[in-house]
């Protein structure tokens, strides 16, 4: 058996139809949506764009997803940190390391990073800095928690998630 690491095939390939759908073929069914008009084009368009709060669309799983598969791997990645093998400082770099790319990579995204105009920028305004918050609270919940824990927390921010839509949102 190599000692290289193995990678999950069906994970690599579910984020590369993700991406495929993110990049390449919703602008594409987006042109063709809006060059012709019909019965079929007009329900495809509701499926590649967002829907104001009421139900979801097809377009609406992309995010979810990429959250999915960042949370899939931790235990790939951590297992060997779970059943012992010490938690030491490169660990936490390394953890650190992948948060701060994905929130700058999120501050780039989001187009304000250089506009030097405070009014401009968002703190936390895209799925790139979700994906970081996400692995940085899952790698914490992983490494320390067992997975009665880990179901509870993840109840309590759901219940959290909740109320701050239901008291604080219009």
């Amino acid at each position: 058996m190599s000692s290289q690491k193995q990678r999950l095939l069906s994970l690599d390939v579910l984020r590369g139809a993700d991406l495929f759908f993110l990049v390449a073929l919703q602008p594409l069914l987006w042109k063709l949506c809006e060059a012709y008009h019909s019965p079929f084009t007009s329900a495809l368009k509701t499926q590649i764009d967002h829907v104001a709060w009421q139900g979801f669309s097809a377009w609406d799983i992309v995010m979810p997803l990429f959250l999915f598969m960042s949370g899939v791997t931790i235990p790939f990645a951590f297992s060997r940190y779970k059943k012992g093998t010490s938690k030491d400082v490169s660990l936490w770099l390394k953890i650190a390391k992948r948060f701060i790319i994905l929130w700058l990579l999120g501050c780039i995204v989001q187009g304000n990073l250089l506009a030097f105009d405070i009014s401009c920028f968002r703190l936390f305004s895209n799925t790139l800095q979700a994906i970081a918050v996400g692995y940085l609270v899952t790698s914490v919940l992983f490494l320390f928690f067992n997975t009665k824990w880990q179901i509870v927390f993840a109840l309590i921010f759901l219940l959290i998630y909740w109320a701050v839509f239901y008291f604080f949102w219009e």
